[in-house]
C-alpha cells in the first residue's frame, strides 16, 4: 500500500494536519488486515491524488476528508473493516434525518403543538446512536474493528 507523503507541520497547516496523521494511523492499522489486491489498488489511487496536492493548497484540508471518507467506504464495503465509533456516528446522523424528521412532523401533526416538532430529531439522534453503538459492539467482538477513531469522519 502507498504511504501519504510526509507533510511538515507549520502554522498554517496545523488545523488539518492531525486529520492527515490520523489517516496515516488508519492506512497503517489496516496494513496489518488481509485485504483484497483490488481494494489496495482503489486506495492506492485514492491515496496517490492525496500526494499529488501541495502542501499550500487550500483544497488539501477538505480533500483529506474527503479520501479518508472515500477509502474507509471502500474498506467497510468490501471487508466490513471499520474504525472505532463508525457506526454509532454514522447512525447518529441517520437517526437525526431519516428517523428523527418523520417522527418530529407525525408529532407535531398529532399535538398541534409545534414546540414538539424538535423531539423528533432528539430521538432520532438518541435512536440512531444506540443502533450505532450495538453495531459497534459487534463489529469489534467480531475482529473487524481497527483500534481508532477517525474524528469529523462524516463532516464535509
Amino acid at each position: 500500500m502507498i504511504e501519504p507523503i510526509n507533510r511538515t507541520v507549520t502554522a498554517n497547516n496545523s488545523k488539518w494536519i492531525a486529520s492527515y496523521d490520523q489517516l496515516r494511523l488508519y492506512l497503517n492499522l489496516l496494513e496489518k488486515k488481509s485485504i483484497s489486491t483490488d481494494l489496495v489498488a482503489a486506495i492506492n489511487v485514492e491515496i496517490e491524488e492525496l500526494n499529488s496536492i501541495a502542501d499550500q493548497d487550500e483544497k488539501l484540508p477538505k480533500m483529506i476528508r474527503k479520501k479518508q471518507y472515500k477509502i474507509v467506504r471502500l474498506v467497510e464495503k468490501k471487508h466490513k473493516i471499520v474504525p472505532q465509533k463508525y457506526y454509532r456516528n454514522m447512525w447518529f446522523l441517520l437517526g437525526a434525518s431519516v428517523i428523527g424528521l418523520p417522527l418530529g412532523i407525525l408529532s407535531n401533526a398529532l399535538s398541534s403543538n409545534i414546540d414538539t416538532l424538535g423531539l423528533g430529531p432528539l430521538l432520532g439522534m438518541l435512536l440512531g446512536m444506540a443502533l450505532g453503538a450495538v453495531m459497534d459492539k459487534k463489529a469489534l467482538k467480531e475482529g473487524r474493528q481497527l483500534e481508532v477513531e477517525l474524528k469529523n469522519l462524516f463532516a464535509f
